[in-house]
């Protein structure tokens, strides 16, 4: 209560807002000798002296820590979460980590990449080593691609990995019906008797040395030979001598079946005579 009036003769009710009791902004109403205050947001109590509790119940989610402020509240959201009320989970494969064309699965302040057949690595930046192991036989070079592998083979070998050895006996290189045997980017030529060389193309010399005796002429064939004999020699070789026959006795004129020998009949007793013509003693 207080008195009002020029010669304070008036009984009058105290003003409640005389003192500002409101804290924080608020408005005062003074009503018969006492006060309200109309509390600004974010204040409450008699004089609005307390600060609303904005994170009561905590708004923020995922595990966010809830700051009170003045009619507001901030949530501090942990790794991997945005938005006011860390209710995001933030996209981690914007931009694009993924390279050469792999796939990006978003996580929780993390992301995996599905990475393409021949890429590997976090982030797919590896591209997978196809020669490990070494795939090349027979000493083949690798070259490694993408998901891929090229084998630089060595003379003689070809196929993928180089497994397969090449036919060095296709076409067959040998003559004269030599049997070609396949080796490792060679061959060797197997020569029927008569032949020799790489190929088989060379007949063998049968006149070397010169088997003809008795100045026989040879001349070579396939594994054989022929000698062309002088006169009165014959046999393979030239090494018969047959003399010419004799002409007296060619044809034999001995009578009585005496032999004729060098020009002269050989008569068996008792026959004699030039030809054996006689019979009994002389």
């Amino acid at each position: 209560m207080g008195f009002t009036g020029t010669n304070c003769e008036v009984n009058a009710p105290a003003d409640g807002c005389a003192q500002s009791p409101c804290e924080n902004g608020g408005s005062c109403t003074s009503a018969g000798g006492t006060f309200t205050c109309e509390c600004p947001a974010g204040f409450s109590g008699n004089t609005c002296e307390t600060n609303v509790d904005d994170c009561a119940p905590n708004p923020c989610k995922n595990g966010a820590a809830c700051e009170d402020g003045v009619d507001t509240y901030t949530c501090r959201c942990p790794a991997g979460f945005a938005g006011k009320d860390c209710e995001i989970n933030a996209d981690d494969c914007s931009p694009a980590p993924c390279q050469n064309g792999g796939t990006c699965v978003d996580g929780v302040n993390t992301y995996t990449c599905q990475c393409p057949d021949g890429f590997a690595g976090g982030n797919c930046e590896v591209n997978v080593d196809d020669c490990a192991p070494d795939p090349c036989q027979n000493g083949g070079t690798c070259v490694d691609g993408v998901d891929s592998y090229t084998c630089q083979c060595p003379a003689g070998f070809s196929g993928t990995n180089c497994e397969v050895n090449v036919d060095d006996c296709a076409p067959n290189p040998c003559q004269n019906g030599g049997t070609c045997v396949d080796g490792v980017n060679s061959y060797t030529c197997q020569c029927p008797v008569g032949f020799s060389g790489t190929n088989c193309g060379v007949n063998i010399d049968d006149c070397a040395p010169n088997p003809c005796q008795n100045g026989g002429t040879c001349v070579d064939g396939v594994n054989s030979h022929t000698c062309q004999c002088p006169a009165d020699y014959y046999g393979l070789n030239c090494e018969i001598y047959i003399p010419p026959p004799d002409p007296f006795c060619t044809p034999n004129p001995c009578l009585n079946g005496a032999a004729c020998v060098n020009s002269v009949c050989n008569c068996p007793p008792p026959y004699y005579g030039l030809f054996c013509e006689f019979y009994g003693g002389h």
